[in-house]
């Protein structure tokens, strides 16, 4: 019998943090929530839209101003 092949689907927020790196959206987001970078700065570096960043902060465990 040949077994039927599904397709797993991904997050967007983990294929982001694949792509980008932990250390490097952390940085991002680090910089954006000390007014260093503008929202349009966090979504051009990291590849995705800006409502997106909720999910991604909860993937990484991220604490404003840790």
């Amino acid at each position: 019998k040949s077994k039927k092949q599904t397709k797993a689907i991904v997050p967007h927020e983990k294929k982001i943090l694949n792509y980008n790196g932990i250390y490097f959206t952390n940085l991002v987001l680090e910089s954006f929530y000390h007014e260093r970078i503008s929202a349009k700065n966090v979504s051009d570096y990291l590849g995705v839209r800006f409502q997106h960043l909720d999910k991604i902060q909860k993937r990484l465990q991220f604490k404003k101003g840790a």
